[in-house]
């Protein structure tokens, strides 16, 4: 007689290959679930994310200090439409409301 409790199988997600991660399903759907049903467990996966997109940036940045001034130009390059809309955005941000009334009047 085998020892220990017998294998559960996968009955909540159709991962039938992967092994049990947690409630039948396996890690990735059990995460993924997780996420969109949990507030709080999804903060905290936001946060993480950022902190390690910035540890990845720091990083290329102290090996070589120019990579975010290159990285902007081939951004520049590749999608000159939305960097219009970006620069714009950010100008406008700025602007006081005298400003902008101004502005649409000359526009309109």
């Amino acid at each position: 007689m085998p020892r220990g409790r017998p294998k559960s199988k996968i009955t909540a997600c159709l991962h039938f290959d992967r092994p049990v991660y947690a409630k039948g399903m396996c890690r990735n759907c059990y995460i993924m679930k997780k996420y969109w049903s949990d507030p709080e467990f999804r903060e905290k996966k936001k946060a993480y994310g950022r902190k390690a997109s910035l540890k990845w940036l720091n990083k290329k940045i102290k090996k070589d200090p120019e990579f975010n001034a290159k990285r902007q130009r081939t951004f520049r390059k590749k999608h000159p439409d939305s960097f219009n809309y970006m620069m714009a955005k950010s100008y406008i941000k700025k602007l006081t409301t005298e400003k902008k009334a101004e502005l649409i009047k000359e526009i309109s």
